[in-house]
């Protein structure tokens, strides 16, 4: 028999708390986004307003791929951003470059560690 939680009758199961109620004005602007599937239905999804839309969702009544429809916004193409691009979005590379030199000079000196020194002592302490 499996075990039960505190208080849950095994009618109910685990699920003993009532549903938590949310306001229309809580929730994150939204859109609906109509997909066609293959097999000649409709359904809908709901995304974020700001979210990029997929091409294709998967049908839940057959499990196939069911495409956009024409009336739905199309995706905004995003431009692929590597880590450095990331970066640069936050400091100049004036700002950079004058990090990478303090970062040096302590480590040189001896206030910084190396990286595989701090992963040792990290693995020594069990964290």
């Amino acid at each position: 028999m499996a075990l039960l939680r505190a208080g849950a009758s095994q009618e109910r199961g685990i699920f003993t708390q009532a549903a938590a109620q949310v306001r229309d004005d809580e929730l994150a602007a939204r859109q609906a986004v109509g997909f066609a599937c293959p097999r000649g239905h409709d359904f809908t999804v709901f995304f974020a307003d700001t979210a990029d839309l997929p091409m294709t969702w998967e049908c839940r009544q057959h499990g196939i791929e069911g495409r956009l429809k024409d009336s739905a916004p199309r995706p905004r193409p995003v431009k692929a951003r590597c880590h450095w691009d990331m970066v640069l979005e936050r400091r100049r590379v004036s700002e950079l470059a004058q990090l990478l030199n303090q970062q040096l000079k302590d480590l040189q000196a001896g206030r910084l560690i190396p990286v595989e020194q701090w992963l040792a002592m990290r693995n020594e302490q069990g964290g």
